[in-house]
């Protein structure tokens, strides 16, 4: 399976100072660490530079040497994130699984991939989904996160298009794309009075059954 990768460096800012020495780059990790930390307890609007830099352990000028303003930080905690989620998704076992007679247990793995992912950080994850509506640099990135995301399932639905009941492979992407990701929502962000393992198992079995009976 191909490995999500998003492109965001056209969202940042370049005149940043890299870190090369060993020293500088600890420095570097503690602040993206801290702004993770903040902005998954407090939220991006509730949380300043102050806040960070001394949750990081670093004086505000060194937080200003690395990083432009806390926007510049929330971009580079949100490119880190989304490395982590790629490297869930990328380490799926998907061809163990890709030969006839074994389509639920596929089904399964990638829900389970993908609840797996969702678990690096979910009070970040939902800030993220706060940002989309606020941000337009944060839902670029989302959006292609989400292109690409589609994109992978289309391609594991092209691989097996004679063996499967829809006629419209991108419709059955979308669909199936769309229903996977509300539900994995739902299981990690809102309890609905159902066990997680239920509505996954029915999720699994509902997408069984449109993509093959």
């Amino acid at each position: 399976l191909p490995v999500l990768q998003i492109k965001i460096g056209y969202f940042m800012k370049s005149d940043i100072r890299i870190p090369r020495q060993e020293r500088s780059i600890g420095k570097k990790l503690q602040i993206i660490d801290a702004g993770l930390k903040l902005f998954s307890e407090k939220g991006y609007h509730n949380t300043n530079t102050k806040e960070i830099a001394a949750e990081a352990g670093v004086s505000i000028g060194t937080f200003y040497a690395y990083y432009e303003d806390k926007h510049n930080l929330f971009m580079e905690v949100l490119k880190e994130y989304i490395s982590k989620i790629s490297g869930v998704l990328s380490s799926m076992p998907a061809s163990d699984y890709l030969q006839p007679g074994r389509e639920r247990e596929f089904i399964l793995l990638l829900v389970d991939t993908l609840l797996e992912a969702h678990n690096i950080s979910p009070s970040f994850h939902q800030e993220i989904e706060a940002m989309v509506h606020s941000d337009d640099k944060v839902r670029k990135i989302m959006d292609a996160m989400r292109e690409n995301s589609l994109e992978l399932t289309r391609s594991i639905l092209k691989n097996r298009k004679s063996n499967l009941r829809p006629g419209n492979i991108s419709a059955a992407s979308i669909i199936i794309h769309h229903a996977i990701e509300d539900m994995v929502h739902t299981i990690k962000f809102t309890d609905m009075g159902v066990k997680p393992d239920i509505l996954k198992n029915e999720l699994v079995e509902m997408i069984y059954r449109y993509l093959y009976e």
